[in-house]
Formats: structure tokens, C-alpha cells, sequence
């Protein structure tokens, strides 16, 4: 527990008098006295893992000599799992990427971007940052790290500009120079006021913000309390609670200060005075290291002491609606309270999981699936230490009917010894007792354990094989390992979504915090400078996180595309692919200077040997199309000559079956006829229609008579008209 080192005090000096509705200390210590429970709970987790990744509890033999080995099944697996999370992203060279919501804000996000990255690898150390939260979410199952803003004022030597003026003595030689007339040179010297001359350089001392820049920090899991109410989304959590070590100095620097004549203010803190120290009380604190708990300051100034930072949301008005608050207090007295000074107006804590755990912010380590497997290998290493231990290893022992006392004596001195009885070998004689061999039971259980652990904590990549250290088929191994890399992916994803949710409020800060001008280091030597209205706007913002195998990979399938390829591929093309190949091994310099590689200028000789090899090729093409209408028209010619003989062939032949076609029909009309006379004949008819024809005959002549006298008397009637 943490001893008491601050004497309560209640009469407190009113921070916020212009709040209708302000919180008391005791207000919000309601909210820390109800979450205290869980979160004695969760602290009681957190050793729980920590004593697993050491081995587990110190083995107490019941025995005298038995041993006390354990194992770090679960501190192996770890180890691996940190390196291989670590690597995806320190060698991702920049690690924010910035994309535009609009159209409008495409410049602002690739300013945002270079100004983001720019905070990350230069404004903190980013190696420890990323190395503390992998070891946090590796050990402890869960992350946390709070983003702020760090300013600093200090006295630094600036380049300045200041007038020059001239002296007496230096406007009498202007005088006598002819530079300046002598009535304006008295009137000058009448008034009093000096004649400038120009301006120089100097450097003078001024105070200015020497550090003026984001700030992450890994928080200890035990000293951060998240409203239990908040179902494992800290987001729509109502308050957070982060507990940390001060001293009095160090509250001292940002003690609330207001300067009566200009009006400016600073720092935040109230009632540092009325904070009692107590003598020689130590704060314990079973997150830390022993190292750290066991040392302690005891002069004032220096003494570590405890305060609690409470950061919601409270009806500070009494209207009914919430704003965002921070508040600090040690033991019972309020030292801070006022609105949330970030623009973003969020809880500024973001958190991620090793695995999920379903309705609580925090996550689960390795060691919650394999402490029983570390235990079973542990019971394993003992059984197996004490049964060697039981052999007196390298004892002698001596055949007492071969070898009296005289010959023992004499043997163990050195000289020759006579033996009764000789015909006993020598390696009956004398002996020593050695390691006595141990079954496969221990080992075949050590490997069950082995393989059983790998499989939960997704340590397959590392383990031998299966039991025991058989071998699995490659098809299998494959499997494990594309599960391995699957698992640690998701891991990436969760670690990869904190960082975007602290990102985003940190280009938050940076729209308000910044100075006016950022001078920002592109690549190589390159510069630019970013002004404070150039990072405004909105932006969807990613973390990008690739490990090398990852990018060495894509880089070689692009080198093999390009291979494939060839000289065929167009040049803008390559080039996109050759920036892209280089960027993924990690050679951005070259990327850029690609990138920014003007295009080829081309040779006036080559261009002049082009134009002739075209107007040659011309030369010959028209050549080869007259050769062809050539030939063509022959070939014309000759397709015309056989088209007309054949034509003349075909109606000779249509001609000849013609006429064959007629004496054949007229052929058999004379049948016909001949055919039809002899029936005639025979059957009669021909007499009968020989009788109908002289009938006809004097019918047809009956009817020209008669047409001849009506013809007569028409003609005499017209006469006598």
C-alpha cells in the first residue's frame, strides 16, 4: 500500500470562483472510492503475470537438498514476441501517414504529415517509446500511453536587427565630405535626435519557448483507473484517473502565476504552500522497481509524494451539460481545477490490448493460457534435478574380497598393490558411481508442454516441432506460421489504432500549440518550413507498420514485374516502380532524388540519325508499294484472262446443252405427234375430227360471206350520204 507522506488540509484557496457548479476534492475522490475495487483487482492481476514471467513462485523444497529450479516457459515466449512487434515498426522510416478528407485539404495533409513524422522521430525518443509499449502489452496484456504537450520558456541568444546612427563626429565628416549640407547637419544636432545611418546584425539574449513540442507517455497500468462503466471502450469512458510521483519542486515550477501589470498567466497549480510534509514516511508504490521504493529523498524540495490527476467530464455550470475538466489533488487538497486546455477536449489516454478481453479496458497477456504448462515444465525440471542428485556421483567403490585394507592403503597411496585374487577383472575391482539414466517420461512432457505453450501464445515460428521434438510436414509448419503471423498482425493492428487515436489528438495540438513556423527536415539535406495555417484542415490519419521480411518481399516482386517486363515497359511506369522498390529497402534518398530526376534530354545527333533512318525506312516502304502494285496489277491481269476463259468455256458448254436440250425436246414432240396419229387411227378419231373440220370450214366460210354483204350495204349507204 502507499504509506501517508501529506498532512490533510482542508482550507483551500476557491480555483474556479466563476463555476456555479464547481467539484469539491471530495466529489471527485467519490469517483476514485467507487472504481477502487476492480481496480484492486486488476492491480492484483498485474502481479500475478508479473510472477509468472519470472518463473512463477519460489519453490519451498519440503525436504532439505530437494530442488528449487523453476521455469520461464512464458519469459521465453515473451522475449520472442517483443523483438518481432518491435522491429514492424522501428523500421517503418515514417510512421504517420496523413491522407485528405476534401479535395481542399490535399496540401494541408502532406504538411501535416511531414510536420506529425517530423514530432515522432525528432521532438522524442521514439526507439524507448516504442520498445515500453511493447514490453507493457507483451508483459502486462494491456498499454496505455497519454498525449500531451510539452512548453518550455528559456533565455536563448537570437539574431537580431537594430538601427545604426550616426555619431558628431561622423556627421562633421559628412559635412565636410559634401554628404550632407551643413544648415541640415545643425538642425539635426539642434533637435536632438540621432541620424540613422542603416541597420546591423546583433545577438542579444531573449526569452522564448526552447521546447514547444508533443508528448506520449507509457503509464504504469496499476496507476491508471478507467471508469469501470465504459464496457472496455475508453472513449466513452466518463472520467480517468492517472496516479503519479511529484515533489514539491516539481509543482513549484508550474505554480499559478499572474503578472499584475501585463496580465499574463501561467502555470496551473494552486495551494502548494499549505501542502505539510511529513518526516521520514516512504511512498511504496508495487509498481515500481525495488530499487525505486527502497530509495527516498528526505529533504522537502525533493521528497517523492503522490497525486492523482483526475481528467472527465463535470456539470460545471449546473445546467446540465458536461464539459471537460482536470483536476489534481495530494492527500485531501485540491491544487488544480479548470477546463480540459487541449483543443480536442478528450480524455487524453488511448490504450491497446495484447488480447481482448470482452467488457474491460484491459487486455490478457501469454501468460494468462500458458502458467500451467510453465508449471508442468517447472515439476518436470525438479523431478528430474533431484533424481541425479540422489547418485553419489564419482564415488569409489572397492571389491573388499579382491582388495583388503593393506592393498587400500597401498592403492590409495600410489604404489603397486597385490591382489588375491587376480583372476577378478580390474573393472570389478574398482568402481565409481555415475548419473543414473533418466526415462523419456520427464522429456516427453517438457515437449508436451513446449508444444502445447507455443500453440497458445503464437510462438509456433520458434518451436522445434511437436512433443517432444518430432518434426512436422511442411504443410503443417507452413500453417503455424502463416497463424503466427496472422496473430501478430492483430496485435500490430491494435497497437497501430492507439497510435492513430494519440495521432489524432496530437495534430489537434499541434493546429493551436505550434509555433507560427516549423522548419521540418524532408530527406537528406532538404528543408522546408511548415506555418501554423498550413496543418488546418480535416484528415483521415493511418499508422503504417511493415516488418522487413514484409517489404523485402514486395520489394522482389516488383524487381521481377520489372524484370518481366523488360525494355517494353513504359518509362513512367518503371519509374513508379523503381521510387516504390527503393522506398521498401529503406533508401528514401534515392527515392527522392528518382522522384525529383527530371526527364532525359535528348541527343541532337541521335534525333538527326532517327530522322534519317525514318525518311530512309520512307524511302523503302514507298519502294516495296510500288513493287507490290506490280504484282498486283499482274496478278490482276492474269485472274481477268482466266475468268474470261473460263467464263467462254462455261457458254460454249451452256450453248452445246442447249441445243442438246432442244432436238432432244423436238425429238420427242415428232414422237408425240406420230404417237397420237397412230391411236387416232386406230380408235376412229382421226375420221371424226376430219368431219368436224369440214364443218367448221363451211361455218367459217357461212360467216365471211355474210360479213362480206353487211360490208357491201355499209359501203352503199355511205355513197348515197
Amino acid at each position: 500500500m502507499i504509506g501517508k507522506i501529506v498532512s490533510y488540509n482542508d482550507s483551500v484557496k476557491d480555483i474556479q470562483p466563476d463555476w456555479e457548479n464547481a467539484p469539491s476534492r471530495d466529489d471527485l475522490y467519490n469517483d476514485y472510492a467507487e472504481a477502487e475495487p476492480s481496480q484492486e483487482a486488476y492491480r492484483d492481476k498485474l502481479k500475478e503475470y508479473a510472477e509468472t514471467l519470472n518463473g512463477g513462485p519460489d519453490i519451498k523444497p519440503n525436504k532439505k537438498g530437494k530442488s528449487t529450479v523453476k521455469s520461464y516457459l512464458t519469459r521465453e515466449h515473451a522475449e520472442w514476441k517483443k523483438s518481432s512487434l518491435s522491429e514492424a515498426i522501428h523500421g517503418t522510416r515514417d510512421l504517420i501517414k496523413v491522407d485528405p478528407i476534401g479535395g481542399e485539404d490535399v496540401e494541408s495533409a502532406i504538411q501535416s504529415g511531414l510536420l506529425l513524422n517530423n514530432q515522432f522521430n525528432t521532438k522524442i525518443n521514439k526507439v524507448k517509446l516504442v520498445d515500453d509499449i511493447v514490453k507493457t502489452i507483451v508483459e502486462e496484456g494491456t498499454v496505455i500511453i497519454k498525449t500531451g504537450w510539452e512548453a518550455e520558456l528559456g533565455v536563448k541568444m537570437v539574431e537580431k536587427e537594430q538601427p545604426t546612427y550616426a555619431s558628431p563626429e561622423e556627421l562633421m565628416a559628412m559635412v565636410e565630405g559634401g554628404q550632407l549640407p551643413p544648415e541640415e547637419a545643425q538642425a539635426i544636432i539642434d533637435s536632438g535626435q540621432p541620424m540613422q545611418t542603416g541597420t546591423e546584425i546583433v545577438y542579444v539574449e531573449e526569452e522564448t519557448l526552447v521546447k514547444n513540442q508533443m508528448s506520449l507517455e507509457v503509464c504504469l497500468n496499476a496507476n491508471v483507473m478507467v471508469d469501470p462503466t465504459c464496457e472496455g471502450v475508453i472513449e466513452n469512458a466518463n472520467f480517468v484517473i492517472h496516479e503519479f510521483e511529484t515533489s514539491y519542486a516539481e509543482l513549484k515550477l508550474e505554480e499559478y502565476y499572474k503578472d499584475e501589470e501585463t496580465g499574463e498567466e501561467s502555470g496551473y497549480y494552486y495551494n502548494i504552500d499549505l501542502l505539510e510534509f511529513l518526516g521520514d514516511d516512504k511512498d511504496v508504490d508495487d509498481a515500481k522497481s525495488d530499487a525505486s521504493n527502497q530509495f527516498y529523498f528526505k529533504d522537502k524540495a525533493r521528497k517523492k509524494i503522490r497525486a492523482y490527476e483526475y481528467w472527465g467530464y463535470w456539470d460545471i455550470q449546473g445546467d446540465g451539460v458536461l464539459v471537460a475538466i482536470i483536476a489534481t489533488w495530494v492527500g485531501k487538497t485540491l491544487i488544480r481545477l479548470q477546463e480540459n486546455p487541449f483543443p480536442h477536449q478528450r480524455i487524453p489516454f488511448s490504450m491497446a490490448t495484447y488480447m481482448p478481453v470482452k467488457n474491460t479496458p484491459h487486455g490478457e497477456p501469454d501468460q494468462a493460457l500458458t502458467k500451467d504448462y510453465q508449471d508442468l515444465t517447472g515439476r518436470m525440471l525438479r523431478a528430474m534435478n533431484d533424481k541425479i542428485a540422489e547418485d553419489a556421483v564419482g564415488q569409489k567403490f572397492i571389491n573388499s574380497t579382491v582388495m583388503g585394507p593393506i592393498q587400500k592403503n597401498q592403492y590409495e597411496k600410489g604404489n603397486d598393490v597385490w591382489i588375491t585374487n587376480p583372476s577378478v577383472p580390474m573393472d570389478k575391482i574398482i568402481w565409481k558411481n555415475d548419473i543414473s539414466q533418466v526415462n523419456d517420461t520427464p522429456f516427453n512432457v517438457i515437449g508436451f508442454a513446449a508444444d502445447g505453450a507455443s500453440k497458445l501464445s503464437g510462438a509456433r515460428a520458434y518451436a522445434t516441432g511437436q512433443g517432444g521434438g518430432k518434426s512436422e510436414p511442411n504443410s503443417q509448419q507452413k500453417d503455424a506460421m502463416d497463424a503466427v503471423a496472422k496473430r501478430e498482425s492483430a496485435i500490430q493492428r491494435r497497437i497501430s489504432a492507439m497510435l492513430v487515436d494519440s495521432t489524432r489528438m496530437t495534430l489537434a495540438n499541434c493546429q493551436v500549440f505550434m509555433s507560427e513556423e516549423e522548419v521540418v527536415r524532408t530527406t537528406g539535406n532538404q528543408f522546408i518550413t511548415i506555418h501554423k495555417d498550413d496543418v488546418q484542415g480535416y484528415f483521415d490519419i493511418s499508422v503504417s507498420i511493415s516488418t522487413p521480411e514484409k517489404d523485402e518481399d514486395q520489394a522482389t516482386k516488383i524487381m521481377t514485374l520489372m524484370q518481366t517486363n523488360g525494355p517494353s515497359e513504359d518509362p513512367e511506369i518503371k519509374k513508379i516502380n523503381q521510387i516504390k522498390m527503393y522506398e521498401l529497402w529503406g533508401l528514401p534518398d534515392v527515392a527522392d532524388a528518382i522522384r525529383n530526376m527530371p526527364p532525359p534530354q535528348p541527343d541532337p545527333i541521335a534525333q538527326e540519325m532517327q530522322a534519317l533512318a525514318l525518311e530512309e525506312q520512307k524511302l523503302k516502304n514507298a519502294l516495296l508499294m510500288k513493287e507490290m502494285e506490280k504484282i498486283d496489277a499482274s496478278i490482276y491481269e492474269k485472274m481477268s484472262r482466266t475468268e474470261e476463259n473460263i467464263g467462254a468455256d462455261i457458254e460454249l458448254k451452256l450453248a452445246k446443252a442447249e441445243q442438246a436440250n432442244a432436238a432432244a425436246e423436238k425429238n420427242k414432240a415428232e414422237t408425240d405427234v406420230i404417237d397420237q396419229t397412230f391411236l387416232n387411227v386406230e380408235s376412229g378419231q382421226a375420221r371424226e375430227e376430219k368431219l368436224e373440220d369440214k364443218e367448221l370450214d363451211a361455218l367459217h366460210k357461212e360467216t365471211a360471206d355474210i360479213n362480206k354483204s353487211n360490208s357491201d350495204i355499209e359501203k352503199t349507204i355511205l355513197l348515197n350520204l
